[in-house]
């Protein structure tokens, strides 16, 4: 009898453990972290348009509106899990953080969309980048949930690394560029 309740008890913990490792977000996690990984080949990349951005365009040194509003916006982007290339432990409370950024980021980008008058173009990439903004608050989101296994988050964060860069890449450079040569 105690050998099997011993056996018991050491199958009950072994899936416990085997839980914990698969889902580190569940409710049975201890730390509730995860450790995400960027490609080193993106990070690099992703810092040097930044970097380049910033200088070239001389954000928050203007006096244009887009170049003031910009240099609130562009701490988002630089968030250690973005550009380092080591491994990043990012808790549930760093999620909630993010998403206050991204919402805030989100909302400067509004305001700029009604506060200015912009070409065809900086409106469409303008748009754009709003809705961008929109997709990462619901990616972040669906992070935030605890019925993702270790290899679904991997993906996950991973996806929400390539939409931050995108929506840097291709909407707020875009719009940036055209909103200058009005």
């Amino acid at each position: 009898m105690k050998k099997s309740t011993l056996i018991s008890f050491g199958v009950v913990v072994l899936c416990l453990l085997t839980v914990i490792w698969l889902y580190p977000h569940s409710m049975f996690g201890e730390n509730k972290t995860f450790a995400y990984n960027a490609d080193d080949v993106i990070v690099e990349e992703f810092m040097e348009d930044l970097h380049n951005f910033k200088e070239i365009n001389n954000i928050g040194s203007t006096r244009d509106l887009a170049s003031h509003r910009l240099q609130y916006v562009l701490p988002v982007y630089e968030q250690e899990w973005l550009t380092s290339k080591d491994a990043v432990k990012i808790k549930a409370s760093d999620l909630e953080e993010m998403l206050k950024e991204v919402k805030s980021a989100r909302n400067t980008m509004l305001e700029l969309a009604f506060e200015e008058n912009y070409s065809k173009y900086a409106k469409d990439f303008l748009k754009m980048n709003i809705k961008s903004w929109l997709t990462i608050e619901d990616m972040i989101v669906e992070l935030t949930s605890s019925q993702h296994s270790k290899k679904e988050k991997e993906i996950l964060y991973h996806n929400l690394h390539v939409e931050f860069i995108n929506n840097f890449r291709i909407s707020l450079q875009s719009f940036y560029e055209e909103a200058q040569e009005i």
